[in-house]
């Protein structure tokens, strides 16, 4: 999951719709409770999801990424 959030910050500029789908597909994700990396990595996700948003005007999607985690 790391690996797919540095991808997607790599992408962030030259493809930030297919960034934004990485992080959304990271996002969507079951995590165990337990697993403590893994939160942290889905929680990463959802405020750079959120960041790309915001800045690509998507406000309606922005609601909707909170609602899902």
């Amino acid at each position: 999951m790391a690996n797919e959030l540095e991808l997607a910050a790599e992408m962030s500029n030259s493809n930030p719709e297919q960034a934004m789908e990485l992080l959304s597909s990271i996002v969507k994700r079951d995590i165990r409770a337990d697993d403590e990396d893994g939160i942290k990595m889905k929680e990463q996700a959802i405020l750079n999801l959120g960041k790309m948003l915001s800045k690509h005007g998507k406000a309606e999607e922005l609601g909707g990424t909170y609602q899902v985690y």
